[in-house]
């Protein structure tokens, strides 16, 4: 099994700006951590634990019921210094407003009970004007939620027979056929429904151009979908949509020794998403796990029978 790795299992959670512990309790001090394995792929995200740093503020807004102030808004505002001629200002002089780095809360680690805080880029507050929380963005939502997804390694078939592939004769090839996978998020009052369906399969069969160039592999290809399972009994010079011809025999001297060729198959999930708001899209990166397996590919021959009849 392979995860596409942005968050631990079951790290998402709903969050409400007017969620009461956001309100009237402040996070306490930060961890810096990252989420995810090391090895993310897809929405890398940096996040702390808590107030991300000591120089942060929150957005204030006034509650009618007592007339007391409270923090409303469960983002942090974190001051930051505007480059030269800051396209971030909109054309205004530096002095004239703060620039703050923006993180809100998107999580809950669930092993230790924290907020965690994701960047949402950053705000121009110009004098004398309130500091407002950032929508979320589905998009980084849609991202953040895909790393939930769990995708099956493929499970490689070749047919009619496995075990008796020759040169000469089409090979059909498919994989196993799993249904979309479907993850949903909400953050901060906005849901996205995240769907991975597979799209495609893309095999490299492993045999050389040419023998003298053992190291010159034949150029991958792609199949829509899973591929067509062979059926009982195809027609042997049939070439199937999504299928193969070997040209060379998997000797032992144009193997190193194997006497096999490796086939991989790489699934390809493409990952599409919906949201509350009504927007949606797909995510630029797929998910692909692979899987290889080795072959043996021999050589049919007739032979002459006398008097088969009889």
């Amino acid at each position: 099994m392979l995860r596409s790795s942005i968050a631990t299992a079951a790290l998402f959670a709903i969050l409400s700006a007017s969620q009461p512990s956001m309100a009237n309790k402040l996070p306490e001090p930060p961890t810096t951590s990252f989420i995810g394995d090391g090895q993310t792929t897809i929405g890398t995200s940096l996040s702390t634990e808590g107030k991300p740093s000591s120089g942060s503020v929150r957005s204030p807004s006034p509650d009618s019921s007592s007339g007391a102030t409270v923090a409303s808004d469960p983002c942090w505002y974190t001051p930051v210094e505007p480059q030269l001629n800051d396209s971030r200002l909109g054309g205004d002089a530096p002095t004239s407003g703060i620039l703050y780095a923006i993180t809100c809360p998107e999580a809950i680690n669930l092993s230790t009970g924290k907020l965690v805080y994701f960047g949402n880029g950053s705000i121009w507050v110009r004098n004398g004007q309130p500091l407002a929380p950032p929508a979320p963005d589905p998009g980084q939502i849609a991202e953040q939620a895909s790393g939930q997804i769990t995708v099956p390694l493929p499970a490689i078939h070749l047919g009619p027979d496995a075990g008796k592939l020759a040169v000469k004769v089409p090979i059909w090839l498919w994989v196993d056929s799993p249904a979309p996978l479907t993850v949903t998020v909400a953050v901060r009052g906005l849901a996205v429904t995240v769907v991975a369906s597979l799209e495609s399969t893309t095999w490299s069969m492993g045999e050389p151009i040419d023998q003298k160039s053992p190291l010159t592999k034949v150029i991958s290809f792609n199949c829509s979908g899973p591929g067509i399972p062979a059926p009982a009994a195809p027609d042997p010079q049939f070439q199937p949509a999504c299928g193969y011809t070997y040209n060379w025999k998997s000797l032992n001297d144009r193997t190193g020794g194997s006497g096999s060729w490796s086939v991989t198959a790489t699934a390809n999930w493409r990952v599409r998403w919906t949201a509350s708001n009504g927007t949606q899209g797909q995510l630029a990166k797929k998910l692909t796990p692979s899987t290889s397996q080795q072959v043996t590919v021999g050589e049919w021959r007739s032979t002459l029978v006398a008097n088969p009849g009889g």
